[in-house]
């Protein structure tokens, strides 16, 4: 695995970042909208914390994944027309086996 430094990181994250946010990523983690808070993989070697491209990536599918259940908590499914319910069933559905794939969720049974 290639790793980065918090600067590299920042430099290739979305909104480009501070090496500040990322470090506060990694070591407080972002309250996302459910309520939960989601941190940023790292290491740490000697002084100096790394993450990863796929750290990074995982982090932010982490972290929409926890917007989405907040959002589908406040929009009531019943109001969506029947085949958007299905759909967003089966993104759902998507999103959490990618995870699993991942190793973010155990296997179920």
């Amino acid at each position: 695995m290639h790793y980065l430094t918090l600067a590299e990181a920042a430099q290739i994250a979305p909104g480009r970042p501070s090496a500040n946010a990322v470090w506060r990523w990694c070591r407080q983690g972002v309250r996302a909208r459910n309520g939960d808070n989601v941190r940023l993989r790292h290491i740490r070697a000697g002084r100096k914390i790394f993450t990863s491209q796929k750290w990074l990536d995982e982090f932010f599918v982490r972290q929409t994944i926890a917007d989405l259940e907040r959002w589908d908590r406040l929009i009531p499914i019943p109001l969506l027309p029947y085949q958007e319910r299905g759909q967003l069933q089966a993104r759902r559905l998507s999103a959490q086996e990618f995870l699993r794939k991942e190793g973010f969720f155990e296997a179920k049974g």
